[in-house]
């Protein structure tokens, strides 16, 4: 799967919400993508809600005790959810610390 699609499939289900739709997200997805099957598609969508929800856990692990900022995540998220691009990885980061805040 190529990281374009990860990448994409990312922004869609951030831009839709967290758990998102995910048959809103194919929608959008297959306008962006309409040579690309489904069960590709949806791979996709699957992997970009692991990226957002390793995020969230790597925002609370950041967060450490008492919210203070102080902790030391122990998740690296381009090891648990390969594929995507350094500036989604940081993206990921960022939501994470926005949903769980």
């Amino acid at each position: 799967m190529s990281q374009e699609l990860l990448n994409a499939a990312f922004a869609v289900c951030k831009d839709f919400g967290y758990p998102s739709s995910p048959e809103r997200a194919y929608n959008e997805l297959i306008k962006q993508y309409p040579a690309v099957d489904r069960p590709t598609l949806e791979d996709a969508i699957t992997r970009s809600e692991a990226l957002i929800s390793a995020g969230c856990d790597w925002a609370e692990q950041f967060r450490g005790a008492n919210s203070r900022g102080k902790g030391l995540p122990k998740i690296v998220l381009s090891e648990v959810c390969p594929g995507f691009s350094e500036s989604v990885y940081s993206a990921a980061q960022s939501w994470g610390l926005f949903l769980t805040k």
